[in-house]
Protein backbone atom coordinates (compact mmCIF):
# COMPACT_ATOMS: atom_id res chain seq x y z
CA UNK A 1 0.00 0.00 0.00
CA UNK A 2 1.37 3.40 -0.98
CA UNK A 3 2.05 6.13 1.54
CA UNK A 4 0.04 9.32 1.54
CA UNK A 5 1.07 11.36 4.54
CA UNK A 6 2.28 14.96 4.53
CA UNK A 7 5.96 14.01 4.67
CA UNK A 8 5.63 11.65 1.70
CA UNK A 9 3.84 14.26 -0.41
CA UNK A 10 6.57 16.79 0.37
CA UNK A 11 9.25 14.23 -0.47
CA UNK A 12 7.61 13.28 -3.77
CA UNK A 13 7.15 16.91 -4.80
CA UNK A 14 10.73 17.90 -4.03
CA UNK A 15 12.06 14.82 -5.81
CA UNK A 16 10.02 15.77 -8.87
CA UNK A 17 11.36 19.31 -8.68
CA UNK A 18 14.95 18.07 -8.42
CA UNK A 19 14.57 16.00 -11.57
CA UNK A 20 12.39 18.27 -13.67
CA UNK A 21 12.93 21.78 -12.33
CA UNK A 22 14.73 24.42 -14.40
CA UNK A 23 17.61 25.70 -12.25
CA UNK A 24 17.29 29.23 -13.66
CA UNK A 25 13.52 29.45 -13.09
CA UNK A 26 12.00 31.13 -10.07
CA UNK A 27 11.62 28.60 -7.28
CA UNK A 28 7.90 29.14 -6.74
CA UNK A 29 7.16 28.20 -10.34
CA UNK A 30 9.18 25.00 -10.06
CA UNK A 31 7.44 24.12 -6.80
CA UNK A 32 4.03 24.92 -8.28
CA UNK A 33 4.70 22.47 -11.09
CA UNK A 34 5.85 19.83 -8.60
CA UNK A 35 2.68 20.24 -6.53
CA UNK A 36 0.42 20.38 -9.63
CA UNK A 37 -0.70 23.95 -8.91
CA UNK A 38 -2.18 25.67 -11.96
CA UNK A 39 -1.57 29.36 -12.70
CA UNK A 40 0.94 29.97 -9.87
CA UNK A 41 1.23 33.63 -10.95
CA UNK A 42 -2.39 34.05 -9.89
CA UNK A 43 -2.03 31.84 -6.84
CA UNK A 44 1.40 32.40 -5.26
CA UNK A 45 -0.13 31.78 -1.83
CA UNK A 46 0.03 28.04 -2.49
CA UNK A 47 3.47 28.32 -0.84
CA UNK A 48 1.65 28.67 2.46
CA UNK A 49 0.41 25.13 1.90
CA UNK A 50 3.99 23.87 1.97
CA UNK A 51 4.46 25.43 5.40
CA UNK A 52 1.16 23.88 6.51
CA UNK A 53 2.36 20.48 5.32
CA UNK A 54 5.58 20.85 7.27
CA UNK A 55 3.59 21.80 10.36
CA UNK A 56 1.46 18.68 9.79
CA UNK A 57 4.61 16.55 9.65
CA UNK A 58 5.83 18.07 12.91
CA UNK A 59 2.48 17.38 14.57
CA UNK A 60 2.48 13.77 13.36
CA UNK A 61 6.06 13.21 14.52
CA UNK A 62 5.21 14.36 18.04
CA UNK A 63 2.56 11.63 18.23
CA UNK A 64 4.94 8.81 17.33
CA UNK A 65 5.62 6.24 20.05
CA UNK A 66 8.19 3.92 18.48
CA UNK A 67 10.87 6.27 17.10
CA UNK A 68 13.96 6.99 19.17
CA UNK A 69 15.16 10.61 19.35
CA UNK A 70 12.13 11.82 17.45
CA UNK A 71 12.86 15.35 18.65
CA UNK A 72 15.83 15.44 16.25
CA UNK A 73 13.47 14.94 13.33
CA UNK A 74 11.11 17.57 14.69
CA UNK A 75 14.02 20.01 14.83
CA UNK A 76 14.99 19.16 11.25
CA UNK A 77 11.44 19.77 10.01
CA UNK A 78 11.46 23.17 11.68
CA UNK A 79 14.76 23.94 9.96
CA UNK A 80 13.27 23.05 6.58
CA UNK A 81 10.31 25.32 7.22
CA UNK A 82 12.56 28.18 8.38
CA UNK A 83 14.82 27.84 5.36
CA UNK A 84 12.01 27.86 2.82
CA UNK A 85 10.42 30.86 4.54
CA UNK A 86 13.63 32.87 4.56
CA UNK A 87 14.80 31.90 1.06
CA UNK A 88 11.85 33.72 -0.56
CA UNK A 89 10.83 31.34 -3.38
CA UNK A 90 8.95 34.19 -5.08
CA UNK A 91 12.24 35.94 -5.88
CA UNK A 92 14.91 33.24 -5.67
CA UNK A 93 15.95 30.93 -8.47
CA UNK A 94 15.33 27.24 -7.97
CA UNK A 95 19.03 26.37 -8.22
CA UNK A 96 19.91 28.07 -4.92
CA UNK A 97 17.09 26.50 -2.93
CA UNK A 98 17.66 23.12 -4.54
CA UNK A 99 21.34 23.09 -3.54
CA UNK A 100 20.57 24.04 0.05
CA UNK A 101 17.93 21.32 0.38
CA UNK A 102 20.26 18.71 -1.06
CA UNK A 103 23.35 19.81 0.85
CA UNK A 104 21.54 19.68 4.20
CA UNK A 105 20.03 16.24 3.46
CA UNK A 106 16.52 17.59 3.94
CA UNK A 107 15.13 15.22 1.34
CA UNK A 108 16.39 12.17 3.24
CA UNK A 109 14.91 13.53 6.46
CA UNK A 110 11.52 13.83 4.77
CA UNK A 111 11.81 10.29 3.47
CA UNK A 112 12.58 8.95 6.95
CA UNK A 113 9.72 10.94 8.50
CA UNK A 114 7.32 9.62 5.87
CA UNK A 115 8.27 6.04 6.70
CA UNK A 116 7.97 6.59 10.46
CA UNK A 117 4.53 8.18 10.11
CA UNK A 118 3.28 5.52 7.69
CA UNK A 119 4.18 2.75 10.14
CA UNK A 120 2.28 4.21 13.09
CA UNK A 121 -0.31 6.50 11.47
CA UNK A 122 -1.28 5.06 8.07
CA UNK A 123 -3.60 7.17 5.92
CA UNK A 124 -6.18 5.99 3.36
CA UNK A 125 -5.34 6.62 -0.27
CA UNK A 126 -7.70 7.90 -2.96
CA UNK A 127 -6.96 7.15 -6.60
CA UNK A 128 -7.10 9.73 -9.37
CA UNK A 129 -10.24 8.01 -10.64
CA UNK A 130 -11.93 8.29 -7.24
CA UNK A 131 -10.98 11.93 -6.89
CA UNK A 132 -12.32 12.75 -10.35
CA UNK A 133 -15.57 10.92 -9.63
CA UNK A 134 -16.07 12.73 -6.31
CA UNK A 135 -15.19 16.08 -7.87
CA UNK A 136 -17.76 15.57 -10.62
CA UNK A 137 -20.41 14.63 -8.04
CA UNK A 138 -19.59 17.67 -5.94
CA UNK A 139 -19.60 20.03 -8.92
CA UNK A 140 -22.94 18.58 -10.07
CA UNK A 141 -24.46 19.22 -6.64
CA UNK A 142 -22.99 22.72 -6.65
CA UNK A 143 -24.65 23.47 -9.97
CA UNK A 144 -27.92 22.03 -8.69
CA UNK A 145 -27.81 24.35 -5.68
CA UNK A 146 -26.95 27.40 -7.80
CA UNK A 147 -29.84 26.65 -10.17
CA UNK A 148 -32.35 25.93 -7.40
CA UNK A 149 -35.03 28.15 -5.91
CA UNK A 150 -33.58 27.82 -2.40
CA UNK A 151 -33.67 30.87 -0.16
CA UNK A 152 -30.58 32.98 -0.77
CA UNK A 153 -29.12 32.46 2.71
CA UNK A 154 -29.38 28.68 2.45
CA UNK A 155 -28.13 28.72 -1.13
CA UNK A 156 -25.08 30.78 -0.16
CA UNK A 157 -24.41 28.51 2.81
CA UNK A 158 -24.52 25.34 0.68
CA UNK A 159 -22.46 26.87 -2.13
CA UNK A 160 -19.69 27.71 0.35
CA UNK A 161 -19.82 24.19 1.78
CA UNK A 162 -19.59 22.54 -1.63
CA UNK A 163 -16.88 24.88 -2.90
CA UNK A 164 -14.78 24.01 0.14
CA UNK A 165 -15.06 20.33 -0.68
CA UNK A 166 -14.30 20.87 -4.38
CA UNK A 167 -11.22 22.89 -3.45
CA UNK A 168 -9.98 20.16 -1.07
CA UNK A 169 -10.38 17.59 -3.86
CA UNK A 170 -8.61 19.75 -6.44
CA UNK A 171 -5.73 20.39 -4.05
CA UNK A 172 -5.49 16.80 -2.85
CA UNK A 173 -1.92 16.66 -4.15
CA UNK A 174 -0.99 19.12 -1.42
CA UNK A 175 -3.54 18.70 1.35
CA UNK A 176 -4.09 14.98 0.95
CA UNK A 177 -6.60 12.97 3.01
CA UNK A 178 -5.87 15.06 6.12
CA UNK A 179 -7.20 18.28 4.59
CA UNK A 180 -10.11 16.60 2.85
CA UNK A 181 -11.07 14.81 6.07
CA UNK A 182 -10.99 18.06 8.03
CA UNK A 183 -13.20 19.82 5.48
CA UNK A 184 -15.69 16.94 5.31
CA UNK A 185 -15.88 16.61 9.08
CA UNK A 186 -16.44 20.37 9.51
CA UNK A 187 -19.15 20.44 6.86
CA UNK A 188 -21.02 17.50 8.34
CA UNK A 189 -21.23 19.45 11.57
CA UNK A 190 -22.16 22.70 9.81
CA UNK A 191 -25.02 21.10 7.88
CA UNK A 192 -26.39 19.44 11.00
CA UNK A 193 -26.26 22.71 12.94
CA UNK A 194 -28.37 24.38 10.24
CA UNK A 195 -30.88 21.51 10.12
CA UNK A 196 -33.75 23.59 11.58
CA UNK A 197 -33.49 25.98 8.61
CA UNK A 198 -34.29 23.32 5.98
CA UNK A 199 -37.80 22.46 4.87
CA UNK A 200 -38.88 18.79 4.81
CA UNK A 201 -38.65 18.87 1.00
CA UNK A 202 -35.09 20.20 1.13
CA UNK A 203 -34.08 17.57 3.69
CA UNK A 204 -35.38 14.82 1.43
CA UNK A 205 -33.89 16.46 -1.67
CA UNK A 206 -30.70 18.48 -2.04
CA UNK A 207 -29.66 18.26 1.63
CA UNK A 208 -29.95 14.47 1.55
CA UNK A 209 -27.82 14.35 -1.61
CA UNK A 210 -25.10 16.55 -0.14
CA UNK A 211 -25.14 14.65 3.10
CA UNK A 212 -24.89 11.38 1.20
CA UNK A 213 -21.73 12.59 -0.54
CA UNK A 214 -20.24 13.67 2.79
CA UNK A 215 -21.00 10.27 4.30
CA UNK A 216 -19.30 8.60 1.34
CA UNK A 217 -16.19 10.64 2.07
CA UNK A 218 -16.55 9.73 5.73
CA UNK A 219 -16.30 6.07 4.81
CA UNK A 220 -13.31 6.26 2.48
CA UNK A 221 -11.41 8.65 4.75
CA UNK A 222 -11.91 6.61 7.92
CA UNK A 223 -13.67 9.35 9.87
CA UNK A 224 -15.11 6.58 12.00
CA UNK A 225 -11.70 5.24 12.99
CA UNK A 226 -10.75 6.20 16.52
CA UNK A 227 -7.11 5.43 15.69
CA UNK A 228 -7.08 8.40 13.34
CA UNK A 229 -8.33 10.72 16.04
CA UNK A 230 -11.66 11.41 14.37
CA UNK A 231 -15.13 10.35 15.40
CA UNK A 232 -18.08 9.99 13.08
CA UNK A 233 -21.41 8.92 14.62
CA UNK A 234 -23.40 6.24 12.85
CA UNK A 235 -25.21 7.36 9.72
CA UNK A 236 -28.58 6.63 11.29
CA UNK A 237 -27.80 8.88 14.23
CA UNK A 238 -26.86 11.73 11.92
CA UNK A 239 -29.76 11.29 9.53
CA UNK A 240 -32.32 11.65 12.30
CA UNK A 241 -31.23 15.27 12.61
CA UNK A 242 -31.85 15.89 8.94
CA UNK A 243 -34.81 13.84 7.82
CA UNK A 244 -38.29 15.11 8.73
CA UNK A 245 -40.43 13.07 11.17
CA UNK A 246 -42.34 10.20 9.69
Amino acid sequence: MGQNNAARRLYDAFQYAFVNGNSAELAYKVLANAFKVENPELNPHFLIEIYVLLSEVEKKLKLLKKVDNVELYVKAIREIQFYIQTSNPLLSQWDGIKNQIQNRNFIFILDACANFIAQEQPEPELTEEQLQEYLEQCESLLQEVVSSDLAEDIKTFLVVRLEEICSAIRHYKIGGPERLRTVVEANIGAIILRSDAYTPEQKKGIISKIFGLLMTFGGVLDLAANTQGYLLPKAAELLKYLLPPG
